[in-house]
């Protein structure tokens, strides 16, 4: 995903250096231009809508962790005392 938007970036950057010849292609370069910021938008979004699930999903796993920890704890003392 992260390669992806270095392409988009290197595209419209391409696109905004390059020299039109007429206006039509140059209406054409900026529609494209715009289509590709937009593009580009969506995926920064989607990137940080990954990475807030994906810390959610660590924190998550963390109590998972710890509860499972602290139940075998208690269950090893309990064998224990027997």
């Amino acid at each position: 995903m992260i390669s992806e938007i270095l392409a988009y970036e290197e595209t419209i950057a391409n696109l905004k250096g390059s020299s039109n010849s007429g206006i039509k292609s140059n209406a054409k370069n900026e529609s494209e231009v715009e289509r590709l910021k937009k593009e580009l938008e969506r995926k920064d979004r989607d990137l940080q809508n990954l990475k807030n699930q994906a810390a959610g999903n660590n924190k998550a796993y963390d109590e998972l962790a710890d509860e499972h920890a602290r139940a075998t704890a208690r269950a090893g003392e309990a064998k224990k005392s027997l």
